[in-house]
Parts: C-alpha cells; sequence; structure tokens
C-alpha cells in the first residue's frame, strides 16, 4: 500500500489489527497481581474516543476502541476492523467491508450501522478530516460505499477513526482492553474475554491522571508510570540515562517558510533562499534531532517522497542563484510566543544574511502574526500545518499562496484532472519536480515525538508508528 501524513491522534496496534484468560481481580475489581503496566492521561474530558480533545486521552482510549485502519511507521495502511476495500477508478468512491467476526466488549456484534454511526460521528470533528465525504451508504451486510464531494486521492487514509457502539453512551469497544473502573485519580482497564484477535500478554493497566506532560516525564523518572512523551528539553538527560528506551515516530505536523509572490517573484531568488538555509543545523542545534529535515512539502517517511527531487544546503550554489539580482530587504514574520518557532528564524535571518540580503524578523503576539497572514500582509512568515492522513495539500497550497508563484498553479490544475488512488505515485513526484523548479514556498522540515519507555517492558522490540505509541503492546510483558 502507499504511504501518507496524518492528524497526531494515538492508536493502538493489534496483530488482529489475539485462549480466554482471566485477569487476576477480586470480587471488588481490585488488581491482586503486580504484573500491572502503568500508563497516564489527563483527567479525561469524555470516555468517547471521537469527541475527546485531549490526545493523552485519545491514546488511553484506543486501547478500548479499534479503527477501521491503521498507519504503520512508514505510513503504509494496515486493516484492522476492516476486512477489504476497493477504491474505484472515478476517485471519489471507495467500498469498504468490516471483518465478520468482531465483538464488542458486551458481547454485542460489531455491525455495518455502527461504522456508519462512527463515520457519521466523526464527520463533525476537524482532526479526522471526513469533511470530503458526500455520503455513506449500506451496500452488504458487511459493506459501505463513501462517496467524496470531491477526488482525494489517498482519502483511505483517514479512516483512522475509532469505532463505537451506535446509539451507546456507555465505554464499550473491541478493542484489547475494557474499562472496568474509573475514580477522579485514575482508569483501570483489563484484557477483554471478547477480543477477537491476539490476546495480550500483560491483562492488567492501570491508567493514573496527570496534570501535564511534565508531570507525567517527572512520573516516569519516579517509577510511577512505564510509558511518556518527551520534551525537547529533556532530550539531552534522557540520551544519557539508562532509564528506558526513547524512540522516536514521525508526525504530519509540517513546518515551512512562505514567500509573499508579490515580493518574491523570481524563481532563481527563491531557490537562492531556499539553498541557503542549514536545515541540519536546525535539526542539531535547536530540535535535538526531533524533526526530519525536507526539501519538499512530503515527508521523507513516506514513499512517495522524491529522493530525485532533493538539494543540499550549499551557500555557493544559492549564490550563484542569486547572481545579479537585487533582493530588497525583507522580514520574516514570526510569533513571539513560540520559542522554537523564534530559534528557526533567527537561524534562518542568519543565514539569509550570508547572501548578502537585509532580512530581519518581524516577531509579534500570536494574534498580530495570524492576521498579518490572513491579509496577506507580509514578506515571509514561518508556518506550521498539519497535514491529513491523506496529504490532502490544498491547505497547504493556500495558506503558502503557492498558487501565486510561477507556472505552479497550471501543474496543479492539470495534476487534479489526473487524480485518483490509482495515480497518487505519478502525481506527487510530478508535484514535487515542478516544486523543486518554482519553489513557491520553502519546505523546511517535519516534526517528530519522543517516547521513553520504562525498562520494566520486556519485549522483543519497541517500534512505535504514527499516532500509535502503543504498537505491539500485546507482545509486551511486565518484568520483575
Amino acid at each position: 500500500m502507499k504511504k501518507v501524513i496524518l492528524f497526531l491522534s494515538l492508536v493502538i496496534f493489534l496483530t488482529g489489527c489475539g485462549a480466554k484468560t482471566t485477569p487476576s481481580f477480586d470480587n471488588k475489581g481490585t488488581m491482586n497481581s503486580n504484573k500491572v503496566l502503568n500508563l497516564y492521561s489527563y483527567n479525561p474530558d469524555t470516555l468517547n474516543p471521537i469527541k475527546t480533545k485531549n490526545q493523552a486521552n485519545a491514546g488511553i482510549l484506543n486501547l478500548v476502541y479499534e479503527p477501521l485502519f491503521y498507519l504503520d511507521e512508514n505510513f503504509n495502511l494496515i486493516n484492522c476492523l476492516a476486512d477489504s476495500w476497493t477504491p474505484k477508478p472515478d476517485g471519489i468512491t471507495y467500498d469498504v467491508y468490516i471483518k465478520d467476526n468482531v465483538l464488542f466488549h458486551n458481547g454485542a456484534k460489531l455491525t455495518i450501522e455502527d461504522v456508519m454511526y462512527s463515520l457519521n460521528l466523526a464527520k463533525g470533528y476537524d482532526r479526522f478530516s471526513l469533511g470530503n465525504i458526500s455520503s455513506i451508504k449500506k451496500i452488504s451486510p458487511y459493506g459501505i460505499e463513501i462517496r467524496l464531494k470531491k477526488i482525494e486521492p489517498g482519502f483511505i487514509r483517514n479512516l483512522e477513526v475509532p469505532i463505537i457502539k451506535a446509539n451507546t453512551s456507555s465505554s464499550n469497544g473491541t478493542g484489547m482492553y475494557k474499562i472496568i473502573a474509573k475514580d477522579n485519580k485514575s482508569i483501570t482497564l483489563t484484557a477483554s474475554n471478547n477480543y477477537w484477535g491476539q490476546k495480550p500478554i500483560i491483562k492488567n493497566i492501570k491508567v493514573k491522571f496527570q496534570p501535564d506532560v511534565e508531570s507525567a516525564f517527572f512520573a516516569f523518572f519516579s517509577g510511577e508510570i512505564d510509558v511518556a512523551t518527551v520534551d525537547i528539553k529533556d532530550l539531552p538527560e534522557i540520551r544519557n540515562t539508562q532509564k528506558g528506551t526513547l524512540k522516536t515516530i514521525p508526525t504530519s505536523n509540517f513546518t515551512y517558510l512562505a514567500l509573499n509572490p508579490s515580493r518574491f517573484n523570481n524563481k532563481n531568488v527563491r531557490k537562492a533562499i531556499a539553498y541557503s538555509i542549514n536545515k541540519e543545523d536546525i535539526a542539531n542545534m535547536i530540535y535535538a534531532n526531533l524533526i526530519t529535515p525536507t526539501e519538499t512539502f512530503i515527508n521523507p517517511n513516506y514513499n512517495f517522497y522524491s529522493a530525485d527531487e532533493t538539494y543540499n544546503y550549499s551557500l555557493e550554489d544559492a549564490k550563484a542563484f542569486l547572481g545579479e539580482h537585487k533582493v530588497q530587504p525583507f522580514k520574516v514574520l514570526v510569533n513571539k510566543g513560540n520559542a522554537l518557532r523564534m530559534s528557526v528564524a533567527t537561524k534562518i535571518v542568519n543565514n539569509i544574511r550570508e547572501l548578502g540580503i537585509d532580512v530581519s524578523l518581524l516577531a509579534v503576539s500570536n494574534t498580530e502574526y495570524q492576521n498579518f497572514i490572513n491579509a496577506g500582509n507580509y514578506d515571509s512568515y514561518i508556518g506550521e500545518i498539519s497535514l491529513s492522513n491523506s496529504n490532502d495539500l490544498s491547505n497547504l497550497f493556500s495558506l503558502t499562496r503557492a498558487v501565486k508563484n510561477g507556472n505552479f498553479n497550471n501543474e496543479i490544475k492539470e495534476t487534479d484532472r489526473q487524480k485518483s488512488y490509482f495515480a497518487q505515485e505519478s502525481t506527487f513526484h510530478f508535484l514535487q519536480k515542478t516544486y523543486q523548479d518554482e519553489m513557491p514556498f520553502i519546505s523546511l522540515f517535519y516534526k517528530k515525538t519522543a517516547i521513553i519507555y520504562s525498562t520494566n517492558i520486556k519485549t522483543k522490540k519497541i517500534i512505535p508508528i504514527p499516532h500509535n505509541i502503543y504498537y505491539g503492546i500485546e507482545n509486551w510483558s511486565i518484568g520483575d
């Protein structure tokens, strides 16, 4: 399958997407076994995995619920509750069929009506990128037809939506674990006897509420929890300790330098600026290598990334592109409330100055920053966008005003007529080649997320994937 970038909600990888065993609890629901995996969340806003706005909570709830599909560490599509799917040549129709052996925790069978209910509910939440759906129609007891409003070649990857039982408010999912208790300090999970896939080795999970990511980090180092997200500032300490296993996962959060086409209408000038920016220095000196530099708008982890359409930082090449062109002084707009982005902007300004161009920072409040961009009242700005799983580029091209630069608009219109699921690879390669020729904006990097896993977790290998820090949890065990 082809690969794509997505929003940052966390899900659990399951090999069925598995013998029945009875967890060790007394008759009051209290854990007797000391083989407990300790995780964390923030105090949940809701136990509905579609409605939650809490990222850590979404990760925990996706131990309880499952989607139709997952994306692996290279953004390949993996079937979970979906048994099969078929894209139609028209580019706007997808048929999806579910497995017929899936039970909810209460023993009820998963139906196609549950899937339709969940997808229709998720359409109302931007993080699932389902706004392009025109209709969802049942075509068989196990199948649905999804029709789109417009062509979106990688749309199938947007169906990483947790499936819930239709018209119910109870925490009743199809996942490995079910919720058996909740209070104002924690949630208790136990392995579900009705789980349809490979049963997990760890039967008991305690989810301890933390006020913020920093508190979770300290809870990890004190031995209270076994998995935690790591902030950039804590990476040096983590890398110098044997406390746990540090892993990083790619995200769909893309950072770029936008250039106002009314100011930068010469593509050689734009290329000169691109070649002058040392992205490896940004990665090493600012982000502790928690980013992936990119020369196109595609994440290098994605198999549509065109390695042939790349370039290296070179001040010599940058000066050659600039030649005798005279560039008027300009400013790089940045929101001063974001310390990391300020550091990136400062580094870029210093790089561009080496070309002999008079450039400076314009650091403003978040509100002013957004107002300047919305009005098109800027020379350039440092921006960030989270691309959908389908890698829909329309918002990026709109935000950067890419269609105003050179022939890029004509090329985009031409590829629109060619787009379908079957033509994705050639389309993305063509767009990247055109991008490299026109350089309508400067691609900088994709962010990564760092996760630390306790040495209490015993497994052959820990390989987290996008949206899923619990990849392979069914093979984890807890050591003494």
